[in-house]
Parts: structure tokens; sequence; C-alpha cells
């Protein structure tokens, strides 16, 4: 009996411990704003991204980075998706949800299920910096 106990309880243990350590996957991928580009504050741009994972109706922060320091701002949090292989976010260049950003300094966008810190899966960071320039000037007549 004694046997056939120890038996079971190592077949649990072995069961569950392969059972709890799969997990579905889930990834974050900032789609598009991949390139080094120069970008004017008060310009439009749009951020794409796709998820893909076990959560469903997820909802996605939004942010930049300074390439001189890894402080993140915030664009714009909890936004949602329609549509999780293609998600977009149409950002007015410069409006973050608080302090401002350096003329002429590189960043990176990134993209994070909400609540998540990176690095993670649940989050990706455009492949390469954009540069950050003061607004167009235009001509008045």
């Amino acid at each position: 009996m004694l046997k056939k106990t120890l038996f079971v309880c190592l077949l649990a243990v072995f069961v569950f411990g392969l059972a709890g350590g799969v997990r579905a996957e889930s990834v974050v991928r900032v789609t598009s704003l991949n390139t080094g580009e120069q970008w004017n504050k008060g310009i439009t741009k749009i951020i794409n991204w796709s998820y893909t994972g076990a959560v469903s109706n997820p909802k996605f922060d939004i942010s930049i980075v300074p390439s001189a320091s890894n402080v993140v701002k915030f664009i714009k949090k909890q936004v949602s998706c329609a549509t999780l292989s293609s998600c977009s976010y149409t950002w007015k260049v410069g409006n973050i949800i608080s302090g401002s950003l350096a003329v002429n300094a590189d960043y990176k966008i990134g993209v994070c299920r909400a609540g998540v810190a990176f690095p993670s899966d649940d989050c990706d960071y455009s492949d390469a910096n954009f540069t950050f320039l003061p607004p167009l000037l235009t001509s008045q007549q």
C-alpha cells in the first residue's frame, strides 16, 4: 500500500509539475515605426503592434524610452485593440501623459500588455530609434 501511495504521489507531482510549467505563450510585437526616422513635434504617427496570447480583450500601455536612459514615459495607458493581430494607436508626436521629451534626442516606442513591465514577452520596443525634432515651421503670408 505504501508503494502504491508513493507512486501515485510521485505521478501527481510529475503530471502537475509539467502542467504548471506549461503556459500559453503571449507575445506583443511592434510592427511599424521600426526604422530610424526623424519626427517633428506635432505631426501624427501611427504605432502598430500585434498580440497573440491567452488573455482575451487585453489592454496595452504605449510608452517612449530615451536611448540615453531607461526611464519609461507613457504615451497612453489602457489602450484597447479591436483586432489583436493588427492593433494601432494614432499618436500626435510629443504628447505624453506627463513630463516632456528632449528635442534632438533619440527614442524608442514600446508597447506592453497593461500592467506588465519590460522585459517580458508581453512587451516589445521598436527595432530602431527615432529622433524627436522641434515642430515644423510654417510660413506666414
